[in-house]
């Protein structure tokens, strides 16, 4: 408790140094904490947007009612479905004319036009996988099935692109706050190395009655760990406000396909990693600049 004491006199002490210290590891530990809640998002939203591609199986048109029901139980087979749905071309073509006009003259003049033989559509199967991951693997086993000609499902490479620049956002972030890291760390050394030169005499004093180098170098540990500790507490605070604020609007917008991880399901995990890798910052800056000049 006494160094506990003496730490926090210190740091009053050195009310710029301890500001700078607290600032860069708010910082070093909001750009971490940002990174790792974008991460755990960009991946899941990722295996939504793979998940959620649709494969649409184009029927021969010449194929019988009899040979398109075959087709069903052999895309079964293949893998594992989330669904499937046998589209049949009369249906198709009534709901084209529903999307092309809201007028039901023009919607019966379109039907007129292209019912029964003179109808350019096919039946077509609706796949919905489990896994989309090897969509354009299953693409092409359905293809070789008799009576089906062709496959057709959602661009991979648009999807694909998409992750691939939210996982380099991620990167970013995590370069980042890699830097700062090792920039609070520079700063806390530096202010503690501050601290040890100001109390020099009392050290040296400490020394001569006998004091071990552990009692010594307490108080300055306590100081890296008091710096992690409000740094952290505060990005802590600010990373809730920021992500609650986020999730509501993206979760609650019409239109959006994927959704964010609930607050209350990440935020003890969250808070468990905002306070080690602060804590981590100070302790390790602390111990480096006593290790240093207080080894004699």
């Amino acid at each position: 408790m006494n160094s506990i004491k003496i730490a926090i006199k210190s740091l009053w002490r050195n009310k710029t140094m301890t500001f700078s210290s607290i600032l860069l590891v708010f910082l070093t530990v909001l750009v971490a904490g940002a990174a790792g809640l974008a991460s755990v998002n960009f991946i899941q939203i990722s295996d939504e947007l793979v998940n959620n591609l649709t494969l649409y199986v184009l029927v021969d048109k010449q194929a019988t009612a009899e040979q398109t029901n075959e087709i069903q139980p052999q895309i079964e087979q293949i893998a594992p479905l989330e669904s499937i749905e046998l589209q049949k071309k009369e249906d198709l073509i009534k709901q084209y004319s529903k999307d092309l006009s809201d007028e039901e003259e023009k919607q019966n003049v379109m039907l007129e036009l292209f019912s029964g033989d003179k109808n350019p559509l096919s039946d077509q199967y609706k796949v919905q996988l489990k896994n989309g991951d090897n969509i354009e693997a299953v693409a092409k086993q359905i293809e070789t099935i008799p009576n089906v000609s062709q496959v057709s499902y959602g661009d991979p490479q648009t999807t694909s692109n998409f992750i691939n620049t939210m996982h380099s956002i991620t990167f970013a972030c995590i370069v980042g706050a890699l830097i700062l890291f090792i920039v609070a760390i520079l700063i806390i050394i530096n202010t503690i190395k501050l601290t040890i030169t100001y109390r020099r005499k009392e050290i040296e004093i400490m020394r001569l009655v006998g004091a071990t180098k552990w009692y010594v170098r307490l108080p300055f540990i306590w100081e890296g760990i008091i710096f992690g500790l409000v740094g952290g507490a505060i990005a802590f605070g600010v990373l809730i406000g920021i992500y609650s604020t986020i999730v509501t609007n993206v979760n609650m917008a019409s239109g959006v396909s994927f959704r964010l991880f609930p607050l209350n399901e990440i935020i003890i995990p969250l808070g468990l990693i905002v306070f080690l890798v602060a804590i981590l910052i100070g302790y390790i800056g602390s111990v480096i600049s006593t290790h240093r000049y207080l080894k004699k």
